[in-house]
């Protein structure tokens, strides 16, 4: 864009060099464009010497409107150059936080799959033993207490980065938080059990997979912008 912007100025310079070059011939061989009034030379200037109409419009119109022309172009290209740079500032501020959503994701699911571990082992455990049942049902409580703020942390992050995100992350994010709020510890025959555990597990790991790719990807972008802005 500042290329044909400035092409476009030498063109315009150009173009008004030949026409002053061409005037100025006219005004050398022709008394009309020069002054009219008696007893004045061609190039007299004074308060008591008139131009002619054809001067006049040379030294008046014509030159205010190279004048406007030529600062409105100055400012054209001002705001065009300060437009640029606002956009370029803008698309680096959301690479930053495209990169910060998918590092705070990633950290988020590694704390929901350990926590989850952390209950699982704690209702084998449960299971296996009669005594102290209360104690690790305390444990398992404090646990899945944990595991309500980190689905809390996850989608405040999902609706952060909501708008730099891909939709089709931001909505699979979503399904699984669903589906992490109903996998929580349940009684059956005597004995706790997490539901969809093994499909949860699998699906956090797939989704984080697709993260590291993507953060891969977004922190080499990360990486030239910072160095276009050094």
């Amino acid at each position: 864009m500042q290329v044909l912007v400035k092409t476009n100025f030498k063109k315009f310079q150009k173009i008004s060099i030949a026409i002053v070059g061409i005037l100025a011939i006219f005004t050398y061989s022709n008394l009309a464009y020069g002054a009219i009034s008696d007893g004045c030379g061609l190039w007299d200037v004074n308060f008591d010497c008139d131009l002619s109409g054809w001067m006049k419009l040379v030294l008046g119109d014509l030159a205010i409107g190279a004048f406007l022309a030529l600062l409105l172009h100055y400012f054209a290209q001002k705001n065009s150059k300060l437009l640029e740079s606002i956009i370029k500032e803008q698309e680096a501020m959301r690479t930053k936080r495209r990169v910060f959503s998918i590092v705070s994701l990633k950290n988020d699911f590694t704390s929901l799959i350990f926590i989850y571990s952390v209950i699982d082992n704690l209702i084998n455990q449960y299971n296996k033993n009669e005594t102290d049942k209360d104690e690790k049902r305390k444990q398992i409580a404090r646990n899945e207490e944990k595991l309500v703020r980190v689905i809390g942390l996850i989608r405040d992050t999902v609706l952060f980065a909501n708008d730099v995100l891909n939709p089709e992350i931001v909505n699979e994010v979503n399904e699984l938080c669903k589906l992490a709020n109903d996998t929580i510890p349940t009684e059956e025959n005597g004995k706790l059990v997490i539901p969809n555990y093994s499909r949860l597990k699998k699906w956090i790991f797939e989704i984080s997979e697709n993260l590291n790719e993507l953060g891969k990807a977004e922190s080499h972008i990360e990486k030239q912008v910072m160095e276009h802005e050094l």
